[in-house]
């Protein structure tokens, strides 16, 4: 396995390639697929390395079934918002430190819910921030239900190549505010549907809230379905009739 680093200048990202890149071309060359499970990760190497016949643009195998319906619970004066990330400098802290101080907006008092493991603790501090620490896979579905979720933050500041996570609030159909970069923005967006918010700045911050306020007691939970999907590519290529 080999790699390619990044990292984040006033926010474009720069790709530094390995000293071995021309190792990279003749190994992609010999194979005869080159898998990528997102545009934004394919792009990457296509930039640096250019394009080859034998690429091809797969999802990862995962339990993911977009649903345009809206959920959101009736919120009464406390609105809650979950997280379902782990937080450290890659994945967003500086968004999330500003974010959930933001503990108070018209009538309603705001509550920032962690289910994942925090490397920065300063930002525990504050008491509107419950941190819940890491979670089971089967498990984070009834947790966001028992706690009354009313939407969804992913805020990365440099990109993801797909994001599991991200699958799990997709499945939720609970308003997401997310950062519009790598694999997140791009799946997000494709779907053009108005409860994915991106976060640019305090405003669209706001108009999430807003969202949320506007729209509560929207839809009803669905129990998820649990069930891998299986992609047929990779059906056909390790499962061949």
């Amino acid at each position: 396995m080999y790699y390619l680093y990044s990292k984040e200048i006033n926010n474009n990202v720069y790709i530094i390639p390995n000293k071995n890149i021309i190792l990279k071309h003749k190994l992609l060359k010999l194979a005869k697929y080159v898998i990528f499970p997102s545009k934004y990760i394919a792009n990457v190497y296509i930039d640096i390395i250019g394009p080859y016949n034998n690429m091809h643009i797969i999802p990862h195998n995962d339990n993911c079934t977009y649903n345009k319906e809206l959920y959101i619970p009736k919120v009464d004066n406390i609105i809650k918002i979950g997280i379902i990330t782990n937080i450290n400098i890659i994945k967003g802290y500086d968004y999330y430190k500003i974010l959930c101080n933001i503990n108070k907006y018209k009538e309603y008092t705001i509550h920032y819910y962690i289910f994942g493991f925090v490397k920065n603790k300063d930002i525990l501090i504050n008491k509107y921030i419950h941190h819940n620490g890491p979670y089971n896979e089967n498990e984070i579905y009834d947790i966001i239900k028992t706690n009354n979720i009313y939407g969804l933050m992913f805020l990365n500041k440099h990109p993801e190549t797909y994001c599991y996570a991200l699958s799990k609030g997709i499945n939720m159909r609970l308003p997401i505010l997310y950062t519009d970069i790598g694999a997140v923005g791009e799946r997000l967006s494709s779907y053009n549907d108005e409860k994915y918010h991106i976060y640019t700045n305090i405003n669209s911050y706001y108009k999430f809230i807003d969202y949320i306020i506007y729209n509560n007691g929207t839809g009803n939970w669905k129990d998820i379905n649990m069930e891998i999907n299986i992609n047929k590519f990779y059906i056909d290529l390790f499962c061949p009739l």
